[in-house]
């Protein structure tokens, strides 16, 4: 009898065994198949020649709400045309601020030319709504060599730091991704790939970067600190292109923003109840929200509008700007 139920139990065991070690496997090649099929849609997109592209970047919080709205066209390498609308609405001083900006982007001498037009409310003494600005940006000699190893070290990442991936068919004509990453909001790999791809300006932009983060060891631990992002993809299944991105930040930001609040010594907020003003900002930074969509459409379809010559006559260079600030007794008031 007892040799009886032994033998049932070790059946048991192995049937259980058997099964964990089958659901495990299984997970394992539901993985690597959605890890195979994120690469060749990200390769295929990151490919594609031309394309017209939407994205939201949205803010809500209990001190103002915000958003960035593009909508442009792209072609390589970094041939931009489009429209940019800035919108905030601030409940301290009941500042309501709003930019719409058209632009055109291209390469010209090895300068990376961004040409814009903004149109403000409230206006911006220093902007005429009516004149075409440019901007300009050096890039290395060898750019297109630089542009191809940039993408490549890009796509090369897509495949790493995954701590969660599965995919499921929405349709016959749709497939969605949810993937997981963990990785650092700034470290040395992310400053070498800014430091290769601009010549001059932003190398003269990192030094001071490089300056900020030695005066202050604590805050360039937590830029390189690894976070969890997740992202929903959205593929088309006849092209594998990805059409749709969206992401929900809020918790990276949170997270950050309160690590660094948590690093600067109360005398620093201020000389009176600095403990309760940095928890104040705390409070108001967990009840915000923070989302980035993104729109793919017209893949190898597009024609980037180019710069017409009458722009490129009249632009002058871009002066500084200032938007509309409350004043520190107003903000203090309101907490």
């Amino acid at each position: 009898m007892n040799t009886m139920k032994s033998k049932h139990l070790l059946i048991l065991l192995l049937s259980l065994f058997v099964f964990c070690f089958s659901s495990t496997a299984f997970a394992n090649k539901a993985q690597d198949e959605a890890i195979d099929y994120l690469k060749q849609a990200v390769e295929n997109t990151a490919n594609a020649q031309n394309l017209t592209y939407k994205i939201n970047l949205s803010m809500t919080s209990p001190l103002a709400d915000g958003d960035i709205d593009v909508d442009g066209k792209y072609s390589e390498l970094m041939n931009t045309s489009g429209n940019m609308v800035i919108s905030f609405d601030s409940w301290i001083d009941t500042i309501k601020f709003k930019a719409t900006t058209q632009f055109y982007t291209e390469i010209t001498d090895n300068n990376l030319n961004q040409y814009l037009k903004m149109k403000t409310t409230p206006v911006i003494s220093n902007v005429n709504p009516d004149q075409w600005y440019i901007s300009s940006t050096a890039l290395p000699n060898n750019i297109n060599e630089v542009f191809l190893g940039q993408k490549q070290f890009n796509l090369d990442k897509i495949t790493q730091n995954i701590t969660n991936i599965f995919m499921y068919d929405v349709n016959e004509n749709t497939t969605k991704i949810y993937v997981t990453y963990t990785r650092p909001i700034f470290d040395e790999s992310i400053k070498k790939q800014i430091k290769t791809l601009y010549a001059k300006d932003d190398n003269e932009n990192l030094a001071k970067l490089d300056n900020l983060l030695e005066k202050n060891p604590k805050l360039a631990e937590i830029l390189a600190k690894p976070r969890k992002i997740s992202y929903e993809i959205t593929i088309d299944k006849k092209s594998l292109y990805i059409t749709k991105l969206k992401t929900d930040f809020s918790n990276n930001i949170q997270e950050f923003g309160n690590e660094v609040l948590d690093s600067i010594p109360d005398e620093e907020f201020s000389d009176v109840n600095g403990y309760v003003l940095r928890n104040t900002f705390k409070n108001y930074l967990n009840l915000s929200k923070f989302n980035l969509n993104i729109d793919f459409a017209h893949i190898n379809e597009t024609k980037v509008d180019k710069v017409p010559q009458d722009i490129k006559d009249s632009s002058i260079p871009l002066p500084e700007t200032k938007l509309p600030q409350p004043t520190e007794t107003t903000l203090l008031s309101n907490l």
